[in-house]
């Protein structure tokens, strides 16, 4: 996940020219305004619909898992889910971080820049949230008596991948925007 931020990031470094005054951002209140508005009703929809759904008992039966998943079953590492989650975070949030402090510019730039990696990992999550509720996928937990915490049938898709993309994505999209030579 990281290496591929990284790679990314890598790919369009190299085309910023520090010597050039970068190019401004321009924030749209009828493109911001719908994207957080649209963000906020996917979470709520999500919330919503996960809701409806009738409770669903664990453990799972293990006979209805496809044979290419039953590697998973009983497969659960509490620590591991932790740090996964810590190092999601900071590398999610260092996107931008890179983009407020790493960026040549106006401050109110850098800023906006900030703002809208933010914004993009906002609607990524709320669509993954809806997705997840939709999909109703359980965990590979779900089918043990393992620990049943959270959501236990919000395994697809990967949260850690959406929120990584999206991380890597706005910060290569807003790169490109401001160096464009």
């Amino acid at each position: 996940m990281f290496v591929r931020a990284l790679f990314l990031f890598a790919l369009v470094l190299p085309t910023a020219s520090w010597a050039d005054e970068p190019d401004p951002i321009l924030p749209s209140l009828l493109v911001d305004g719908s994207v957080i508005g649209t963000t906020l009703v996917l979470e709520a929809a999500a919330w919503r619909f996960d809701r409806s759904l009738p409770s669903r008992d664990c453990p799972c039966d293990p006979k209805t898992v496809p044979a290419w998943d039953r590697w998973a079953i009983g497969r659960v590492d509490v620590a591991g889910e932790h740090a996964s989650d810590y190092i999601q975070y900071s590398l999610v949030g260092a996107a931008p971080a890179a983009l407020a402090l790493g960026d040549p510019g106006t401050l109110r730039d850098r800023a906006l820049a900030a703002v809208l990696a933010m914004e993009a990992m906002a609607a990524s999550s709320a669509v993954t949230s809806l997705i997840k509720s939709t999909v109703h996928r359980p965990r590979p937990y779900a089918y043990t008596n393992g620990p049943v915490g959270g959501h236990p049938y919000h395994s697809f898709p990967s949260g850690h991948t959406s929120a990584s993309f999206a991380a890597a994505s706005a910060t290569a999209t807003i790169w490109r925007h401001r160096h464009p030579h």
